[in-house]
């Protein structure tokens, strides 16, 4: 065995030499010769929605866990503040069997100012956000008791206020609604942020925060898909 090992290293050396030296194929493709019909029906896109395809993508959304429904229910959030203590913001079930958005956060806020309580989103690895465009930011609200404002504010990198709004939730019947203010903001920032102050006395729930552009329809997509007469759009699902 000791004297064919160097045999067998050397006839392995010279097979490895010889295909080295054998020249690399060449494929020639001739595109005004086809040789083959492509039927109509091939034509189209394939979708997936991996690195923030879709969400903070194609689908404009800004805001990360709007709804509470990540598996860490705040993920993507980070509470602020100087006057929050435990249970202040805190995310709860509801009791209605069978709904496909279970999840809500629960505000109890106490004699608050700007500054006082409040939660950031991060976005999706951050915000975009573009000079003197308009945002419509919306939450689905229900309170329950006292007078409650929610401030939204757009932070750049350095932590500061590019644009804001009030929201002053007023309809106390048990029932969800919906609330919007729009704003524009005053730079383009790369990796910005979302901030929400909670103002005033009461108890209140929120859910479904978002944060669109207006030009959130992402035309220019849609446009450069129009002429190619698409057959079929495939959209994995895992």
């Amino acid at each position: 065995m000791i004297q064919t090992l160097p045999k067998a290293v050397a006839v392995l050396l010279a097979s490895a030499s010889l295909a080295l030296a054998q020249p690399a194929p060449v494929i020639n493709v001739n595109t005004a010769k086809p040789v083959a019909e492509i039927q109509p029906t091939m034509w189209g896109v394939f979708f997936e929605d991996i690195n923030f395809g879709a969400d903070g993508g194609i689908y404009a959304e800004l805001v990360k866990n709007r709804s509470f429904e990540f598996f860490k229910p705040l993920m993507g959030w980070k509470q602020e503040g100087k006057k929050r203590t435990e249970g202040d913001l805190l995310v709860q079930n509801r009791k209605d069997a069978g709904s496909n958005n279970p999840r809500y956060l629960h505000i109890t806020a106490n004699n608050l100012a700007t500054g006082d309580m409040g939660l950031t989103n991060e976005g999706f690895k951050g915000m975009g956000l573009k000079n003197g465009l308009r945002y419509d930011f919306s939450v689905m609200y229900r309170l329950a008791s006292g007078s409650i404002s929610l401030r939204a504010e757009l932070l750049n990198e350095k932590n500061e206020v590019v644009g804001s709004g009030v929201l002053t939730p007023a309809t106390k019947d048990g029932q969800w609604h919906k609330q919007q203010v729009s704003f524009t903001t005053s730079q383009t920032v790369q990796k910005g942020k979302l901030r929400l102050w909670v103002e005033g006395k009461g108890t209140l729930d929120l859910d479904m925060v978002s944060l669109f552009p207006v030009d959130a329809r992402k035309k220019a997509i849609t446009l450069t898909l129009v002429p190619h007469s698409l057959s079929v759009i495939r959209i994995p699902v895992n």
